[in-house]
Parts: C-alpha cells; structure tokens; sequence
C-alpha cells in the first residue's frame, strides 16, 4: 500500500484542522515520530495570518501555536479516550502516543472532525492509503 497525503489550503494550515492534518501524514509516513502534533506545529509558519491577512508579532505568533498545538492535543485525546478507555478514565495525549499502536486513523479523524467543528471551507483533505 501507499500513502496519498492529505492537502491543507495555505489559508487553513495554522488552524487545529491543518495541524492534524498534517501530523495524521506525518505518523503515517514516518515510524521514528515522536509527537507528530508537535512536529507539524514546527513546519508551518505561525508568523503570517492568511485569514485575516496580516503578520503577527513573535509573541502572538507563538501564542496562536501553542493554543492550536493544545486543542489539537486535547481533540485527539479526547476521540482516543472516547475509543480505548473505560467511560470514567481521561488519558493525556502523551499517554496515548505511548500506548496506543496505530495513530494514524484517530489523527485523520480528529482533524476531520476539527475542520467541521472550526467552519472551514475549503477543508482540509486528510490522507488515505492506496491499494
């Protein structure tokens, strides 16, 4: 099988759907991923807002990171824990990473479900394997 990546518009890149978007293409094509959320925060460019068409300071910029970063972390955890664990346990994003075998399809749902969930149009198209 083979790996088709999903395609983020530019505009959409710097939102929750965006970064897990990418971090479901991430851990998918790379085994040695530590934190795929994390790593796909660090490709995109926290500087220039598309959507509203203006450039944030460093300290904004960096603050708009670290909020999507942990909404995408906590909308990830959230579908996992709905999916593996007993209905009174919560479980950390971490934990999940280091428990769960196969990420990828709990990624690619949680940025669909993120780009329903923020309005995005055009969303992004989460990846899919090919047979």
């Amino acid at each position: 099988m083979q790996y088709q990546p999903g395609t983020i518009p530019a505009v959409q890149a710097a939102t929750v759907a965006g970064v897990l978007t990418l971090a479901a293409d991430i851990y998918a094509t790379r085994d040695d991923s530590r934190d795929a959320v994390e790593e796909a925060a660090d490709r995109i460019d926290w500087t220039h807002d598309l959507i509203e068409r203006r450039t944030l300071s460093q300290g904004k910029a960096e603050a708009r990171r670290a909020n999507t970063v942990r909404t995408a972390k906590v909308i990830a955890a959230t579908l996992a824990t709905a999916r593996t664990a007993p209905a009174d346990e919560v479980q950390t994003w971490e934990h999940i990473q280091a428990t769960t075998p196969e990420l990828w399809p709990i990624l690619a749902d949680a940025a669909a479900r993120a780009a329903r969930t923020e309005g995005i149009y055009p969303r992004p198209t989460t990846g899919h394997w090919v047979i």
